[in-house]
């Protein structure tokens, strides 16, 4: 995605990678994008969770539980993205220009990986009640606007 996301997201693209690594999993898959996203600090995806009051350690706990540590070391220093983390990349860049922005950010992030339905990440979420349309209000609530939201696909 280079120069089209946020100085965040672009922190949370690469800290998804050492997520991989640190787990020994030779693949970014939606798991190590939420994963990274839960370690910023701040930002927008941030205040999105936190408006909900969902604590991030529980999310990143409950997500630890259902990804077990892969068996050996990984040799790789850059990682692909599987399937579905490019998935939730593409959706994130869909609802950026849906909601009217013009980078990437946190926030984009972690609507893209909700609307992922298949990746463990989006799973996590929506056990934690995240759904597309109520992230997407709170993003449109933070920004101040009511943009149109991207098309369902």
């Amino acid at each position: 995605m280079g120069g089209i996301v946020t100085k965040d997201a672009g922190k949370a693209m690469t800290s998804a990678n050492q997520e991989a690594i640190d787990l020994r999993h030779g693949i970014i898959q939606t798991e190590h994008l939420l994963l990274a996203l839960l370690k910023l600090e701040s930002g927008a995806a941030t205040d999105v969770l936190q408006n909900f009051g969902i604590d991030p350690g529980k999310l990143r706990a409950d997500v630890l539980e259902l990804v077990p540590a892969g068996l050996g070391p990984v040799a790789l220093k850059r990682l692909p993205q599987d399937p579905r983390a490019k998935k939730a990349v593409e959706h994130a860049a869909e609802e950026s220009f849906g909601l009217d922005c013009s980078l990437v950010g946190t926030e984009h992030l972690l609507l893209g990986l909700i609307r992922e339905t298949g990746g463990i990440a989006g799973q996590v979420l929506r056990k934690h009640g995240l759904t597309p349309e109520r992230v997407r209000e709170e993003i449109i609530a933070l920004q101040g606007g009511a943009p149109t939201p991207p098309p369902v696909t």
